[in-house]
């Protein structure tokens, strides 16, 4: 999916497919119905990565699906997701500001309002995401290593570090993340692409970047 923001809902039939965002994620939004809805024989192989899905009611329903769900950013929702047994494979997401994140399910390397037991036990957190501004939708992670600025299309420094930079999934590979990368994929929808937030520079190593302002 391309950049931009989509105001519909989205049923994925029972096939495996991929629905992923491109360069910088895109927002989805599903007003009083679920942005996406997986129902039957979706497995693993059937992916959502690299998306926003806000104002939605909840952001995906999963009824004897369990689709591997990565790198979204869930937020300003009724409610996060709903599962029906299996539960989804959800890692490296974030989920904040929604009446409620979880149902039914545990999220892995995920950062959640509403943390529970099961999804601390898989490597989550409750730590405040530090989105640069939320109530003008700008979702990027601060970090005093370097954030992209939608406004400027610059990269500029901020005075903190998002809990969610480089906190993802060990497994999981950072793909086509700015240099310097910490080894580790992001949190949220921008992880693992061109416009995740960078790590904060290391005491003594020289990781200066002229582009960078602040």
């Amino acid at each position: 999916i391309w950049p931009g923001l989509y105001r519909e809902t989205i049923s994925i039939p029972d096939l495996n497919v991929t629905i992923q965002g491109v360069t910088d994620p895109p927002v989805v939004s599903g007003g009083d119905q679920a942005a996406f809805s997986l129902v039957g024989q979706h497995g693993p192989e059937t992916l959502l990565r690299n998306m926003i899905i806000t104002d939605s009611d909840p952001a995906i329903y999963c009824n004897y699906a369990f689709p591997t769900i990565a790198n979204l950013t869930v937020v300003q929702n009724a409610g996060g997701i709903v599962s029906q047994p299996p539960e989804p494979l959800i890692s490296n997401c974030i989920f904040w500001d929604n009446a409620w994140d979880l149902w039914g399910c545990s999220a892995s390397f995920s950062c959640l309002a509403t943390l529970d037991v099961e999804s601390q036990n898989r490597g989550s957190f409750a730590d405040n995401p530090l989105f640069v501004n939320g109530d003008t939708g700008d979702f990027h992670l601060q970090s005093r290593g370097g954030r992209y600025d939608m406004q400027t299309g610059k990269w500029v420094l901020d005075f903190q570090t998002s809990p969610c930079v480089d906190r993802g999934d060990p497994s999981s590979s950072p793909e086509c993340e700015p240099y310097p990368g910490g080894g580790e994929i992001n949190v949220g929808a921008y992880g693992g692409t061109p416009y995740a937030s960078k790590r904060p520079p290391v005491p003594g190593a020289d990781t200066a970047d002229p582009g960078l302002a602040r």
